[in-house]
């Protein structure tokens, strides 16, 4: 009997199309080893799916690298507690607040101060939390 994708509790949502090139690539493969195309693309899915959520993947973060500030400054990183932190670190730690009116204050009290582009070009300076570029991200 031939294998099939479980359909009992499929949603029936948007189902994208897919180039022809890997519908002929995955016709050979089912003239092959005798599967279905859509248990193939099933299986492709959901080995893709699980590498994403790997543990040894670093997951994408949803926070810009630079943030606009008054449309002639960059933002390149942020001031607080002794050391330098990268917009996307900063943005973790402190949210809303980095846009804000308020000035957001870190744990030891002090301000949390954004740092410009043109007061770290020229050296080379990393954030102390991850350790990236903060001039060439």
């Amino acid at each position: 009997m031939v294998e099939r994708v479980r359909r009992d509790d499929d949603e029936r949502l948007y189902q994208p199309g897919i180039h022809s090139r890997w519908i002929r690539e995955l016709y050979r493969i089912g003239q092959r080893t005798g599967l279905p195309i859509t248990v193939l693309v099933d299986r492709a899915i959901k080995e893709f799916v699980e590498k994403c959520y790997n543990e040894t993947m670093t997951p994408e973060r949803h926070t810009p690298e630079r943030v606009p500030f008054r449309k002639t400054f960059e933002i390149v990183a942020w001031d607080y507690e002794a050391g330098l932190h990268c917009n996307a670190c900063a943005y973790d730690r402190f949210k809303e607040l980095l846009t804000s009116e308020e000035v957001p204050l870190d744990k030891d009290g002090g301000p949390v101060r954004p740092i410009l582009l043109k007061d770290v070009s020229g050296e080379e300076y990393h954030c102390s939390d991850c350790g990236r570029s903060l001039v060439d991200p």
